[in-house]
């Protein structure tokens, strides 16, 4: 969790408390791992294990809400935080390849929701918010990917509550990476600013709504394609993963170019355990495990698993991985993903 003082402290310890979504006190076992303290600018990382929570589902939306205090006592900032204990797998890579949510197998069926609303064209009345979630539910969706805007907090909670996925963009993420330079060449000022105003959109964008349940995995934006070998691609998509290591960060998506490069930002280490819910909080209240992961950079093969508009690669418990390689490319390891099962593959 990232706090920002209004003035620098030396002292005080947080205290962090679970509730259920009405307020009630929950028992969990809560770690203070780290506290970092530079400036006004405070990092706290803490472990929750509860085992006995219940899971998020598309059924069972059951959200849990992390209050964090600090400094204690007369006049401490609180922060409430809602939540849900949910993971991702992919199972049988390779032979029968599908994707679990909470060991259970689940298919996405994802269609773009444009993100322009009625009234203002810029954000969702609360009432709208629920409208989308329920009509991609009357249509036999169960995830919707933020296109061409970001997402927004009334949509992901309605989501949360009805039990809808959510894949997320930016919105127009390339711009993030800077066009190829020739050698002695650099960016002009306003390719510059182009370039680094979207990188910040895209922290952004994982700090802000990486406690949503709802929310599988990010790309960086459907149907481009970039140079791997522009530093700028690992650049985005690292720092996307390491403000939210809990879910996998996509290059591209949709109809991506036969043997086109793909470029995949995965988790290596364990997210929980379907009998005993472990959740380690890093950065806001992420529902998984934070991990370091290595970049996942693949190229023909990759193309194959991840060129299709309903195929995601979610966050992994394995840490078994799977390596990839052609001519001309880098040798790059990644959890080992899916060529996920949907009748709009292949």
């Amino acid at each position: 969790m990232e706090v920002a003082l209004s003035k620098p402290v030396k002292t005080g310890k947080p205290k962090i408390t679970l509730t259920d979504d009405h307020g009630a006190p929950q028992s969990a076992d809560i770690k203070l791992d780290s506290l970092d303290i530079t400036g006004n600018r405070a990092v706290v990382k803490f472990t929750l294990t509860k085992p006995d929570a219940k899971l998020w589902d598309l059924e069972a939306r059951n959200l849990y809400r992390l209050r964090f205090e600090w400094p204690t006592g007369r006049g401490a900032s609180v922060k409430t935080v809602r939540f849900g204990f949910r993971w991702f797998v992919v199972d049988g890579v390779g032979t029968d390849a599908l994707l679990r949510l909470n060991g259970k197998r689940i298919k996405l069926y994802s269609a773009i929701s444009w993100g322009y609303w009625a009234y203002n064209g810029m954000w969702p009345t609360k009432a709208l918010s629920r409208r989308e979630v329920e009509a991609a539910q009357a249509l036999g969706l169960n995830c919707l990917h933020a296109h061409r805007n970001v997402g927004k907090h009334d949509v992901f909670t309605a989501q949360d509550e009805l039990g809808l996925m959510r894949v997320m963009e930016p919105g127009g993420g390339r711009h993030a990476i800077g066009k190829d330079l020739k050698p002695g060449e650099s960016l002009n000022e306003a390719d510059q600013f182009s370039r680094d105003f979207m990188f910040e959109k895209c922290v952004t964008m994982a700090k802000t709504f990486r406690s949503h349940p709802s929310l599988a995995h990010y790309t960086l934006q459907n149907e481009i394609g970039a140079n791997l070998q522009n530093p700028d691609v690992q650049r985005v998509l690292k720092a996307i993963h390491d403000t939210d290591p809990s879910r996998t960060v996509i290059l591209n998506d949709g109809f991506v170019k036969r043997g086109a490069a793909q470029a995949i930002r995965g988790i290596l280490g364990t997210i929980g355990s379907i009998n005993n819910a472990t959740t380690s909080i890093a950065g806001a209240v992420d529902e998984q495990t934070a991990a370091t992961g290595e970049i996942a950079q693949s190229v023909t093969k990759a193309a194959r698993f991840f060129s299709h508009r309903f195929i995601h690669l979610p966050t992994t418990k394995h840490t078994e991985t799977t390596t990839w390689q052609s001519a001309g490319s880098w040798l790059w390891t990644i959890p080992r993903p899916n060529a996920f099962s949907s009748p709009n593959c292949w």
